[in-house]
């Protein structure tokens, strides 16, 4: 009898996809009942450039967005704009935080999945158990 056991990192086709490439970071800045947006967007998913800075407030009555800063070649110039405008904004009086489901979603996708696979070749008893989805498979003939 042969028994091979593979234990791999498995992450499936979109989430490689997806991690390849900087998640978008989110900000909700609130003062009494007002409350503002602030993103850093990227645009394509090779990297963290080009990006853009956007900010949206409510502004005579409906929710208007503008874009604040945005690179094109420079990494790391749009988490420093925004970092230094939030700053302002708790100077004015406002509370920024960094959009929970956000932060939660990018750890996930950084989270690999464990695939554990048996293969007995003379039985051909095949199984395979991947741990972060629970679900488990076999077959035996």
């Amino acid at each position: 009898m042969m028994d091979y056991k593979l234990t791999a990192l498995l992450p499936t086709l979109l989430i490689a996809t997806i991690s390849t490439a900087e998640a978008n970071t989110s900000y909700t800045c609130t003062h009494q009942a007002s409350e503002r947006k602030i993103e850093i967007v990227y645009e394509n998913m090779d990297g963290n450039v080009p990006c853009k800075v956007e900010y949206t407030k409510e502004n005579a009555g409906e929710m208007e967005t503008q874009i604040l800063w945005s690179a094109q070649a420079e990494v790391g110039y749009c988490e420093v704009q925004t970092n230094a405008f939030i700053e302002k904004q708790e100077g004015w009086g406002w509370d920024c935080n960094e959009d929970v489901a956000a932060v939660e979603l990018e750890a996930a996708i950084e989270a690999p999945m464990e695939l554990e696979a048996t293969v007995e070749l003379d039985t051909k008893e095949y199984s395979t158990n991947v741990s972060d989805a629970s679900i488990e498979t076999s077959m035996t003939n």
